[in-house]
């Protein structure tokens, strides 16, 4: 069978009940090689992943546009609408009335570890997520967690609009924790345990943890030499989040540990397309114009050496790696439940697909069938909402 359907039939699995895959079998007399939801299930029950740094608490909010005579509220469902309304309200004084629509776990590490969790892996979370106590908001999150906390949690306003979202966060006590504060707080030996003999690991949202360039250096230099174990590498994931209001040498210098986490870890490094443009710029010196979301992914994989660059965006995604690019369409959801989080969710499915050991199309099909899950219902799915 040519590669190229058969990719395509691939990423149709994914987007068909499991009661018609059989439909993608090409010889009905020959018995299919098409694992079972059980048989995957099973896999996932018995991975260990551990996960770092951050902790937030997301105010979820949309932003009243019009009360109406009913009493009933219209919002702002588009971002430019609204960006366009506070530009006219320039050099004069206004408000702005915010309706909360959710109060839920937040930051990239609770967010990705939940997900892990109602698959069915165990996780690992360090992160700042409460002190003396977990605040009840992660107490809320999978029993399949276990928790490691050196701070209080960050507060997040996400303000959501129909295509996009805005968020405003506050991190004093997070942005104030330092490599050595949190490895005095959660002890060495734990950290020592918490990343020793995983399958895979994650360090997220480097852009809002203040000290994170520091915290992954404490890691390769006190941490990860005393955690191989001689097993298969585990998947490393990265998520360095919008990285805006980070310089070029910042940026640069968080990359190029990335280096040095290849040898521990198979390293994977996620960016949505802001984020890609933001690094592919900071490596290749500022362009013109943003290249394709492939060619993005391309030069970033080839400068920084690493396993996997995966690129994804509301309408397609891609992943680069030694075996070429992979690329394919995201489906689109009107009237969105929930977009805070959407991204963690991919990166979640990708990197379950990984332990799975799918293959690439396989992969980003299922960050895009758990992504789609979040937005559609306002939660990550369960295993048995997949398959």
């Amino acid at each position: 069978m040519n590669n190229l359907y058969l990719d395509i039939a691939i990423v149709l699995m994914f987007y068909t009940p499991l009661s018609n895959i059989s439909m993608l079998v090409l010889n009905p007399n020959e018995k299919s090689n098409i694992p079972t939801a059980a048989s995957w299930h099973d896999v996932l029950i018995s991975k260990k992943i551990a996960l770092g740094f951050d902790g937030y608490i997301d105010s979820i909010v949309k932003v009243v546009k019009k009360q109406n005579e009913d009493g009933s509220q219209q919002f702002f469902e588009d971002i430019t609408d609204f960006g366009n309304y506070i530009v006219k309200k320039a050099n004069r004084n206004f408000s702005l009335e915010l309706k909360q629509e959710l109060l839920k776990v937040g930051g990239n590490m609770p967010i990705t570890a939940n997900a892990f969790a109602k698959l069915g892996c165990k996780v690992d979370c360090v992160g700042a997520l409460g002190l003396p106590d977990i605040h009840h908001i992660f107490q809320q999150m999978s029993p399949n967690c276990t928790l490691y906390s050196y701070a209080e949690p960050g507060m997040s306003t996400a303000i959501e609009f129909d295509n996009s979202k805005m968020m405003m966060a506050e991190s004093t006590q997070i942005n104030s924790a330092d490599w050595s504060y949190i490895r005095d707080t959660i002890g060495l030996d734990q950290l020592k345990s918490v990343f020793c003999g995983k399958d895979l690991v994650g360090l997220l949202n480097w852009s809002e943890v203040a000290h994170s360039t520091g915290i992954w250096a404490g890691l390769l230099e006190e941490v990860l030499p005393f955690t191989r174990n001689g097993v298969q590498k585990p998947i490393g994931l990265f998520d360095l989040s919008d990285c805006s209001k980070k310089t070029r040498s910042q940026l640069l210098e968080a990359l190029e540990l990335l280096n040095g986490f290849s040898r521990y870890w198979n390293v994977v490094l996620s960016l949505n397309r802001n984020e890609s443009t933001l690094v592919y710029e900071a490596l290749m010196g500022n362009t013109k114009e943003s290249p394709a979301i492939g060619e993005t992914a391309a030069a970033i994989h080839n400068a920084l050496g690493i396993s996997k660059v995966v690129v994804h965006h509301p309408a397609e995604a891609c992943c680069y790696d030694a075996d070429g690019l992979t690329w394919c369409s995201t489906p689109q959801l009107s009237n969105p439940k929930l977009l805070t989080g959407a991204g963690d969710n991919f990166n979640t499915g990708f990197c379950a697909a990984m332990l799975l050991e799918m293959n690439t199309a396989e992969a980003l099909a299922m960050g895009h069938r758990l992504t789609t899950h979040y937005i559609a219902h306002g939660e990550s799915p369960q295993f048995t909402n997949l398959f």
